[in-house]
């Protein structure tokens, strides 16, 4: 039982954030920066049997970054993490 949100966020006229929200088992401090690795499972996540390789999150890092833009991870072990990204809009007229 738990919950996922998306959303953003237009942060100003050039930029906008993105995120994911959930209220998974979320990541112990040492485990923060290994999430972006190819393949990564946290061993909470193996330990429970949790679906998934460890692509998703590295896939959306590296086109973030590829875009020029950022993504960062906020997380509290027990309660859960967000991704936000942020983009940098282009004007339409």
């Amino acid at each position: 039982t738990g919950m996922v949100e998306f959303g953003y966020e237009l942060m100003d006229e050039h930029n906008l954030s993105l995120y994911v929200k959930d209220t998974g088992m979320g990541l112990k401090e040492n485990e923060k920066n290994e999430t972006f690795n190819l393949f990564y499972k946290s061993p909470g996540a193996i330990e429970k049997d949790i679906e998934g390789i460890g692509i998703g999150v590295n896939i959306v890092y590296r086109l973030a970054h590829m875009l020029g833009n950022e993504i960062k991870l906020e997380t509290e072990y027990g309660k859960g993490s967000c991704y936000c990204m942020k983009l940098k809009r282009s004007k339409t007229d």
